[in-house]
């Protein structure tokens, strides 16, 4: 929908996207250091992600919420969050179809 009849508001400027295709990008890390990044961020996660739900059936029992409840409200909303907060960040920067893409993905997956 968002590129077929709205296709002039997300088009770039012309004049932007052969200023970006002109730029070259400089490599930070090498295959190895970037592999082992996404490894420790990957576990990082993994244990933040424990931590929370641990915390949110703490949570839930003392409130007197139900299991399905939880899971099918609490959570995604929690879990959606930072999907949120970048389709408002990018609504900021201009980048509107960006922004349009993470918004209506995000709240599909709710």
């Amino acid at each position: 929908f968002q590129l077929f009849t709205h296709r002039a508001i997300f088009e770039a400027d012309s004049k932007d996207s052969e200023e970006e295709e002109e730029e070259a990008e400089e490599v930070l890390l090498t295959l190895g250091a970037s592999l082992g990044w996404l490894g420790g961020a990957t576990v990082l996660i993994a244990f933040i992600s424990e931590f929370l739900t641990g915390a949110i059936d703490e949570a839930a029992i003392e409130f007197g919420l139900s299991e399905t409840f939880v899971g099918f409200v609490i959570l995604p909303i929690i879990g959606n969050a930072a999907e949120h907060s970048t389709a408002i960040v990018m609504a900021a920067k201009g980048k509107m179809d960006l922004s349009f893409g993470v918004a209506l993905g995000s709240s599909t997956q709710i």
